[in-house]
């Protein structure tokens, strides 16, 4: 049931855009004034053709955008110290990050993580422009909010330094901002209103309801014992794409690949007018020269470690007691929004490697997204460490085995402590997920809890059954199947031929417009009271 309210404010970015053409349309179609956020200047500043489309297609929606922060920025960014109001900045920090530290509020973006991922095309910053555009982000979110007035805010994705501001902005005016959560089963997304650093309160609370039930449903039952029998559990939106990477496409691909994006980048620069004086290695705005060559040595790197010359990838052996680690996609969400103390995955391999029992190994597993985008001299640290195994990635073409075999997961916030759980198996996790109220999860404070908790994965774990099927009937009473994957790439192709979008994603627009305008927080609350 959706409010009514008639005023909302979408939020846009990058290629997230392309579906917000239809979120609007459906708006629209349901009697709502609609108005765009570009959260990140990058679209708006350079005419990215997300928002170049947008624009163009939705000439009777007011578009705000971030170009006159960032224009400031430039201006000013070499005495940024001076331009600092840090009057102003006392009363963000007092105002707005009352339940978000101020540091961590910094990690949502890579522009400030920096030393933790190794994209070198964009510039580091001090600490004062950092500060600086922070404070102006703050401003112009203040300003847009100001001026829109909107009733509500969706969104359907959480990464950004824009949304972390706009969260925080919109929590304290009264506004809600409700985004996309994934369940992890079966392309199920629900909505939060935290951008998914917490978990819900009205989800833990749904949960908590259905598991004390008496009128529990033997059906979500059946759907665990039906994962556990599955041949394979990848997540279908992972099948399609670089997550599932485990071997080298023939030479001439990757070369024909790496030609064309290459003649892509350059050609952006050359045809954008907007270019025209930012092609000087300007912070904010990765540098043409440091993003070919970080291409470049990308290819290099993929083909020796995907090759069967590549020295730190080894065959697993079936007689390790081993706990499985898979690394995470950096810079992400699951790293800089879900688990924004540990970005360091060597320094949390490092802390497992002294946790580990006599005569236990710790197999990692390299991301299919990463290879190639880490340098070398990050698997000949993990090399070094006697008790860890860096594991060939074409040993299986699916998590299952890898988990099955395990004493137990260990992951930031990934999709393999859920998968664990569905299969009676024990994890321990970093982050934060909505998949962390399962049994057998248990969510780690600090590096110092680990020893215990690992040796305790000797012991049998009991039947979680009863919790894994609560946890499927709570997200498919309160969630939606959304297929995100494919909608983004279909809406961009719909987008580009100027064509509508199929039918069965308008159906599931419309399903999701409707779960992000529901009052589903306070609807579960009064269900629970009773």
């Amino acid at each position: 049931m959706a409010f009514n309210e008639k005023s909302v404010l979408i939020v846009c970015k990058e290629h997230y855009t392309y579906p917000m053409n239809f979120v609007k349309d459906e708006l629209h179609n349901q009697g709502y004034n609609v108005e765009a956020l570009f959260i990140h200047y990058a679209e708006s500043i350079l005419c990215d053709n997300s928002y170049s489309l947008f624009c163009q297609r939705n000439t009777d929606t007011v578009v705000y955008t971030l170009d006159k922060e960032i224009t400031l920025f430039w201006k000013n960014y070499k005495n940024s110290e001076q331009m600092l109001d840090k009057e102003y900045l006392q009363h963000v920090e007092l105002e707005y990050c009352n339940d978000l530290p101020f540091g961590l509020l910094l990690m949502s973006t890579q522009l400030f993580t920096t030393p933790y991922h190794y994209r070198f095309y964009f510039k580091d910053l001090t600490e004062s422009q950092k500060l600086y555009w922070v404070q102006l982000v703050f401003q112009g979110v203040e300003r847009t909010l100001e001026i829109s007035n909107p009733d509500r805010i969706i969104d359907i994705d959480n990464s950004e330094l824009g949304r972390s501001v706009l969260c925080q902005v919109a929590k304290v005016k009264g506004i809600p901002y409700a985004t996309l959560e994934s369940s992890r089963y079966e392309s199920i997304w629900l909505p939060t209103f935290t951008l998914g650093r917490t978990t819900d309160q009205y989800f833990i609370n749904k949960y908590k309801q259905v598991y004390d039930s008496n009128d529990f449903q033997d059906r979500y039952i059946q759907l665990v014992y039906d994962f556990r029998n599955q041949e394979k559990i990848m997540l279908a939106d992972y099948k399609y794409n670089s997550t599932s990477k485990r071997n080298s496409a023939p030479l001439v691909i990757d070369v024909i690949k790496l030609v064309l994006m290459i003649r892509g980048l350059v050609m952006y620069w050359v045809k954008n007018p907007r270019m025209v004086g930012i092609i000087r290695r300007r912070p904010m705005i990765a540098s043409l020269f440091h993003t070919v060559l970080f291409f470049i040595l990308w290819f290099a790197r993929e083909r020796y470690l995907l090759s069967k010359s590549s020295r730190f990838f080894e065959d697993i052996d079936l007689s390790d007691k081993y706990v499985y680690f898979p690394l995470h996609l950096i810079p992400e969400s699951t790293t800089l929004i879900k688990s924004p103390f540990y970005p360091n995955e060597i320094a949390v391999i490092e802390a497992v490697s002294k946790s580990l029992p006599m005569g236990w190994k710790l197999y990692v597993k390299e991301h299919g997204s990463m290879v190639g985008e880490r340098p070398i001299k990050f698997y000949k640290a993990i090399k070094r460490l006697t008790n860890v195994k860096l594991v060939k990635m074409d040993v299986y073409d699916d998590p299952k085995p890898w988990i099955l075999n395990s004493v137990g997961v260990i992951t930031l916030s990934g999709s393999s402590a859920f998968e664990a759980a569905m299969m009676g198996k024990q994890s321990l996790l970093f982050g934060n997920t909505l998949f962390e109220l399962i049994d057998g999860v248990t969510k780690i404070a600090s590096f110092t809890e680990l020893p215990v908790h690992i040796k305790l994965m000797k012991r049998k774990m009991p039947d979680n059954t009863k919790s894994c099927a609560a946890y499927l009937q709570a997200i498919h009473e309160l969630g939606k199947y959304i297929p995100l994957t494919e909608l983004i790439a279909k809406s961009q192709m719909a987008m580009i031929k100027n064509e509508p979008l199929q039918n069965n994603l308008k159906k599931v627009i419309k399903d999701m417009v409707e779960m992000l305008l529901s009052d589903i927080s306070s609807e579960v609350d009064k269900i629970c009271a009773v």
